[in-house]
């Protein structure tokens, strides 16, 4: 697909500090205390990690978190029986045999996580949604307005919808809260999910959102935020109805079993894997 990108670049570096920390904490730990503590501080913090990892699985249900977690937690394990001198002088030196099956273990579970990384399956895909939803709105001086809008009105049942909102979750496209009344989904993008996963309550409402009432009435908020997110002032109410008719597109294609269409939509766009 030749499309011109209307959103701003994403310079976050969100998704890298947990690296940067434990780089820094073993650093610090290697020069003040030697390399039998920093290997252990940092099998603690891998072991924090891999505990944390698990949390957007339960939520989610992607694989990829929990192969995350597996990987951080068999790291953890290797860092906790590794012997300090092969780490810092491995020359000459004979790996434990139970060393080497948890290295073995280590590299299946990265190779595998690299797999599903280059082919976006672990990567949150609101940008996707947004440039999808931006593609054919052009710029305008017409004003924002935090004010939902309604979009349009369909006939569903509530099952079709809930599985609709599982199978976004799944793949990262939005993520989804049943209400009394209506289905919430919220496209995430990469280094903004940590709020959405980890806080016990979630406020969304300021967020952008598509709501799909058990009415059938679909009605949508685009955030200012995410508005601003946008290289030029594009025309709001085109482009809430944009958001909302994408989102009854994908409906439509999942209810008729074509998911894969809604997948092939967004990897169409070629998005980085880590923006």
């Amino acid at each position: 697909m030749n499309y011109r990108r209307k959103l701003k670049s994403n310079h976050s570096i969100n998704m890298y500090l947990p690296m940067i920390i434990s780089w820094a904490v073993f650093l610090i730990s290697l020069a003040a205390f030697g390399k039998y503590i920093a290997l252990r501080t940092l099998g603690v913090i891998t072991l924090f990690y891999g505990i944390m990892a698990i949390v957007p699985y339960f939520r989610t249900k992607n694989i990829g978190f929990l192969l995350t977690s597996l990987y951080m937690l068999t790291m953890t394990l290797f860092l906790f029986i590794v012997p300090p001198d092969l780490i810092f002088d491995s020359s000459g030196k004979t790996i434990p045999s139970e060393v080497a099956v948890v290295i073995i273990v280590m590299l299946l579970l990265g190779i595998w996580l690299l797999y599903l990384t280059f082919r976006r399956k672990i990567k949150w895909r609101g940008t996707e949604i947004f440039e999808l939803a931006a593609s054919n709105v052009g710029e305008s001086k017409e004003s924002y307005t935090s004010r939902p809008r309604p979009v349009d009105k369909i006939e569903y049942t509530k099952s079709d919808l809930v599985g609709f909102a599982n199978f976004l979750q799944r793949n990262l496209i939005s993520l989804s809260f049943v209400e009394d009344t209506r289905v919430v989904f919220t496209p995430v993008k990469n280094s903004e999910e940590i709020p959405f996963l980890y806080k016990p309550n979630i406020e969304y409402e300021d967020r952008s959102w598509v709501a799909f009432y058990f009415d059938g009435n679909v009605t949508v908020n685009i955030s200012k935020k995410d508005y601003l997110y946008y290289k030029e002032d594009l025309a709001f109410d085109e482009l809430c109805d944009s958001l909302g008719k994408l989102y009854l597109e994908f409906f439509e294609l999942y209810r008729v079993g074509s998911e894969v269409r809604i997948i092939d939509k967004m990897d169409e766009l070629k998005v980085a894997v880590m923006t």
